[in-house]
């Protein structure tokens, strides 16, 4: 296993209330990610599901020019009232994930993040499949196997079930405009 849950505690948010918090570590790139769990999702029935890739910028600084602020906070808000559903909070182990969402913020203030960018372009691939293959072996190791998905974004995530993971619905994310 590349994934190993390393402890689980309480964490009582503004956002959702209670939820279960278990902390998972991947033994390759030694990151540290977070499964938030609220209720019982032991049963049979699909269990609504955030993978969200924490980005200090939006989720911790709030910035609001990204268009991207506030989904964290709404994901948890909306599995609170559901009553049951897990958010996965996935930390990117790459050294220069924070310079790039500093190059994003360049561009949307009208300055050239090319030259930042391009300086980081052979150090950043593309973490996506990776990011999605800690996700399933962190929701694999919860007990989830069919699952709504609750996202924006409208994509076909090859190779779920190689982790025993079936996307059954999927719902979109309510962000609230503060």
């Amino acid at each position: 296993k590349v994934v190993q849950r390393k402890a689980t505690t309480k964490i009582k948010s503004v956002n959702g209330g209670e939820f279960d918090m278990h902390l998972y570590v991947n033994n390759v790139t030694y990151a540290e990610h977070i499964a938030l769990v609220k209720g019982d999702i032991s049963d049979e029935a699909p269990v609504l599901t955030r993978v969200h890739a924490l980005n200090v910028i939006e989720d911790v600084l709030g910035d609001t020019q990204t268009g991207h602020q506030g989904q964290l906070s709404a994901a948890m808000r909306q599995i609170g009232e559901e009553g049951r559903g897990v958010v996965v909070l996935i930390r990117e182990p790459r050294p220069n994930t924070l310079s790039a969402s500093i190059a994003k913020l360049i561009e949307v203030n009208g300055g050239d993040g090319d030259a930042l960018r391009q300086e980081l372009a052979n150090e950043n691939g593309d973490g996506d499949l990776r990011d999605y293959g800690v996700g399933a072996q962190i929701l694999h190791d919860l007990g989830i196997r069919d699952m709504i998905l609750l996202s924006n974004t409208k994509r076909h995530i090859v190779g779920l079930d190689g982790f025993g993971l079936n996307l059954v619905d999927q719902r979109p994310l309510v962000v609230s405009e503060e």
